[in-house]
């Protein structure tokens, strides 16, 4: 941008703007194919690898992609709510019937 705003001012008017535009073009070009993934977990923020499915650092899970940090609540509400339908429940023991207390007593004297 700045070799760009340079040209601009050196060479001139028209010539200097397109040169301007066009360097400031290919920066944001350039930026915007160069995607890095990090964890999104807020105390983490690991660089992850492509195509990971566990943060080494961490060891959260990899969900999916999320563009923003403030996604990563909700994305990570809804995928324990996935793990959590895929769950089985838990097996509990029936529910035991309570002797009545008093029926207790009476019989003890």
């Amino acid at each position: 941008m700045i070799a760009g705003l340079l040209a601009w001012l050196l060479i001139g008017d028209e010539l200097g703007l397109v040169i301007f535009l066009i360097v400031v073009l290919g920066g944001w070009i350039f930026g915007a194919t160069r995607v890095r993934h990090v964890c999104s977990e807020p105390t983490c923020r690991a660089r992850l690898a492509p195509g990971a499915e566990e943060c080494a650092a961490c060891g959260g899970s990899v969900a999916g992609d999320i563009k923003h940090a403030p996604e990563h609540f909700s994305a990570a509400a809804d995928f324990r709510r996935e793990v959590a339908a895929t769950r089985e429940p838990p097996y509990r023991d029936p529910p035991r019937k309570r002797r009545a207390r008093k029926a207790a007593q009476r019989s003890a004297w």
